[in-house]
């Protein structure tokens, strides 16, 4: 596993505790320990092996980003856990999460489980940040895409890639190699360590990768790493720092290239593991006998063509195959019609299975070569596990190693992956500046912002908004009619902001960010049954869990908070949490609403997304515009939804009926047609909320009903 390989590596494990830091690193090895065995790894010597392989430092809460789970969505961060499920309407996985949209162009596991960290845990340091902008940069002036050369064969793909050292291996192979290692002189583990080995296979696969990676593909990256070190003075810190942890690693890795030449025969591999016969003097004589049965194999092979061109009318091609892990052989005519006439060949003939791609089929020569050829390689083994034991005594001290060429290769895989994203962007990015600072004037402020993810949707054309969060006025309320483009646009700051933290380019004409400490957010509607939490309960919770945890250099999004009871607690509680936010926090705020009586708060900074309505029913802009919209056209996207026109029509009765006029002779100033329900709320408005709430709360429902229409009363 990863963790037992994190355990047994010379630099130790880094790890985050909770609670009490104070724990002694004996007694949190002790812990580990007493893990292991219940998990069934390393049996007893597992606390022997941590002595002096883990050392626990203090981790900091406060050292990146943190936002909750409903933020983490809000901005589509990663992508759903539900494969039927797309954050992005029409998305897909490349494109419905900020984690889909920046791994495309990972070419390494490595480089896409270090992004999903990233993205986890952005930066709160500014000069952190700066200086994986910098690589960035450096990445993206670079005219050669020699680097994302270097690191294919990683991949899986590329040069070499008969022996390619797929992703998977590299992240593997440091754990294949640790499990070999000897615990204390002569002690081995209870089941798979060195001094178990039964099977010298898969030691040796992971010796022959140990060699692909020391002698092919780190080299070969590091000579693609060569624009680096040209001298240059505006070379990235980081990216200088990636060539020189790869040059040291190409330098530690040497020594095992010998090894593997020593044991390895490299003329098998990668078809087959064995160890090089010239070794010992018994397994060049087997190894002798092996050749003798490959050849009587390549002979009965031809002479079975020859047979089966005699018998067949149809020149078919009888293919020999490896089966049983490469250590027997069939033969395979590819048309499985070819099935009755497999007999013809002989009443020695034998079919095994008639599959899709043929039918496999041997003879009796066939089958005893198959069985010497197993019963030699089983000699062969037996002979090569001390040999085998041995040398992967020696190969377990390079696991460590293996993991830092996977750590160097994933970082330098996500900057490529961001430089990537960065310069394919049909739409163009930015490099944002970045601020760190309490001052009267910090905050947001971005130019032609657009959300990364939705606008790459097919068949869109995205109309980019501008975003002002700067103080004093850094509360933006968002009003404006349904299906307008509210949700996109408040949406879009917390995906650019967790962009421009990670170091990132950002989708933005130009882009200034304050640095965040923490991205909280309250959007879209839904229930937790299975708990028995409602819509309205569920909202509340995270409207409570904002509240205590916003700070002054948090970052709100809030899309229709209220919306799940009466209209009057719904509007007290949107207004009551905006003015705490406002007042009391005097963080970032935008929100998204359409309670029209929010617009009239003093200090608050209003903007709306535009629509037109004419014949043909109501066109959507997605411009945001400043000042307030006393429009939610409701009614009209009831109509785009095709509700029967029976209904549309009552519904823009009961409207009509619901509008109140002031009577111009009793006030000198024309007011604009309002309904009743806005003249209620504007007096609700008005009323110390707090305690005419606390007061209620004692009160039976009729009582308070009683109440609210004495407040609201003429």
């Amino acid at each position: 596993s990863s963790l037992s390989n994190l355990l047994v590596q010379e630099e130790g494990v880094r790890l985050a505790i909770r609670g009490d830091v104070r724990l002694s690193q004996p007694t949190i090895r002790q812990g580990l320990a007493l893990w292991l065995q219940s998990q069934g790894l390393y049996g007893t010597c597992a606390a022997s092996m941590l002595e002096g392989s883990v050392h626990v430092l203090p981790g900091r809460l406060h050292s990146c980003l943190t936002m909750d789970t409903t933020a983490a969505q809000a901005i589509h961060l990663l992508p759903p856990s539900n494969d039927g499920e797309a954050f992005v309407v029409g998305g897909n996985k490349n494109t419905n999460s900020l984690y889909g949209l920046l791994s495309g162009p990972c070419l390494t596991a490595m480089g896409k489980k270090q992004l999903r960290v990233w993205l986890r845990q952005p930066l709160v340091d500014l000069d952190k940040i700066q200086q994986r902008q910098n690589a960035v940069t450096q990445l993206l002036g670079m005219t050669k895409d020699s680097i994302r050369d270097g690191l294919r064969p990683f991949g899986g793909s590329g040069r070499g890639s008969s022996s390619s050292l797929g992703s998977n291996n590299l992240s593997n192979l440091g754990p294949a190699l640790a499990k070999y290692r000897v615990v204390e002189e002569g002690e081995f583990d209870d089941e798979s360590l060195v001094g178990r080995i039964v099977d010298t296979k898969k030691p040796l696969e992971a010796l022959y990768h140990l060699y692909v990676l020391a002698s092919n593909h780190l080299p070969f990256l590091l000579d693609c790493m060569e624009c680096i070190a040209d001298g240059n003075s505006e070379s990235s810190p980081i990216l200088t720092t990636l060539y020189e942890q790869v040059t040291q690693l190409v330098a530690e890795l040497q020594r095992s290239v010998g090894l593997a030449e020593a044991v390895l025969d490299l003329d098998q591999a990668p078809d087959e593991f064995l160890v090089k016969p010239e070794y010992d003097e018994d397994l060049e004589e087997l190894h002798r006998e092996l050749e003798e049965v490959q050849s009587s194999v390549k002979h009965e092979h031809e002479a079975i063509q020859d047979a089966w061109n005699d018998v067949s009318s149809k020149a078919s091609q009888v293919r020999l195959e490896r089966v049983e892990d490469n250590t027997a052989w069939q033969f395979r005519l590819p048309d499985t019609n070819d099935s009755k006439n497999v007999q013809d060949l002989g009443q020695k003939i034998k079919t095994h299975r008639i599959l899709k791609n043929g039918v496999y089929f041997s003879s009796l020569t066939l089958r005893q070569l198959s069985a010497k050829y197993q019963d030699l390689q089983s000699d062969y083994a037996r002979l090569s596990r001390k040999i085998v034991r041995d040398a992967m005594s020696i190969a377990s001290t390079y696991a460590s190693v293996v993991d830092r060429v996977a750590q160097a290769i994933g970082s330098l895989d996500v900057f490529c992956a961001l430089a990537q994203t960065a310069a394919m962007s049909p739409f163009g990015y930015c490099k944002p500046t970045m601020t760190d600072s309490d001052e009267e004037d910090a905050g947001i402020k971005l130019e032609g912002a657009r959300h990364p993810c939705v606008e790459l949707q097919e068949n869109m054309e995205y109309i980019p908004n501008d975003i002002d969060l700067t103080f004093p006025q850094a509360q933006l309320l968002v009003s404006g009619p349904n299906m307008g483009g509210k949700s996109v646009y408040i949406r879009s700051l917390g995906a650019i902001v967790c962009m421009a933290q990670i170091g990132s380019y950002v989708p933005c004409t130009s882009a200034t960010i304050n640095i965040c400490h923490s991205i909280l957010a309250r959007v879209g509607a839904g229930d937790l049954q299975e708990r028995g939490i409602s819509t309205f309960m569920a909202e509340m919770l995270e409207s409570s869990a904002i509240l205590r945890a916003a700070t002054k250099r948090s970052l709100i999004i809030i899309d229709e908070l209220g919306r799940g009871t009466s209209t009057f607690d719904g509007y007290g509680l949107a207004r009551a949490i905006l003015e705490y936010l406002m007042d009391r926090v005097g963080c970032m705020v935008v929100f998204a609403t359409h309670f029209h009586e929010l617009t009239h708060l003093p200090n608050i900074k209003n903007c709306h997304v535009t629509a037109q309505k004419g014949s043909q029913g109501l066109t959507f802009l997605y411009q945001v515009r400043p000042g307030p919209c006393l429009e939610s056209f409701g009614i009209q996207v009831a109509e785009m939804a095709h509700v029967p026109k029976v209904v549309i029509e009552d519904a823009k009765k009961r409207a009509r009926e619901l509008e109140h006029f002031v009577d111009a002779k009793e006030t000198n100033n024309k007011r604009p047609k309002t309904s009743t329900n806005q003249t209620i709320l504007q007096t609700f408005a008005r009323l110390d909320l707090p305690s005419i709430m606390k007061e209620m709360s004692t009160l039976s429902p009729k009582a308070k009903q009683a109440k609210l229409r004495k407040l609201v009363s003429p």
